[in-house]
């Protein structure tokens, strides 16, 4: 099964792509990390670890923290 999983925002949407055996976080259409698991990627991504977007700070996101609360979007 191949997908990513998105969670939407008030400031827009955030998702973590697979590709190539590594985990991608998007918000929008901006790259900020790549990561050797999901879980690092979100983890990441809930602290304001990552690169941060134009919007700002990802920790402000509000995205839950655990995968199986976004939406998984198959391709």
């Amino acid at each position: 099964m191949s997908g990513y999983w998105e969670f939407r925002t008030p400031l827009g949407a955030v998702r973590i792509v697979p590709r190539d055996e590594r985990f991608v976080v998007y918000f929008e259409d901006e790259a900020l990390g790549s990561y050797s698991s999901s879980r690092q990627a979100l983890d990441d991504l809930i602290i304001g670890a990552c690169y941060q977007p134009s919007a700002g700070n990802t920790a402000g996101l509000g995205v839950p923290d655990d995968l199986d609360e976004w939406t998984f979007v198959r391709t």
